[in-house]
């Protein structure tokens, strides 16, 4: 229902999201960066 009210092309709600899809900001960007390299 709300997917066609806003034009949505998918449920940004379902918790199948595609990466691409993601929000990414300065923040989430450094933490992956940081969890790449301590993970090793």
């Amino acid at each position: 229902m709300f997917r066609q009210h806003f034009e949505l092309k998918y449920n940004p709600f379902d918790k199948e999201i595609p990466t691409d899809k993601l929000f990414s900001s300065r923040d989430t960007r450094e933490a992956r960066f940081k969890i790449k390299i301590y993970a090793g």
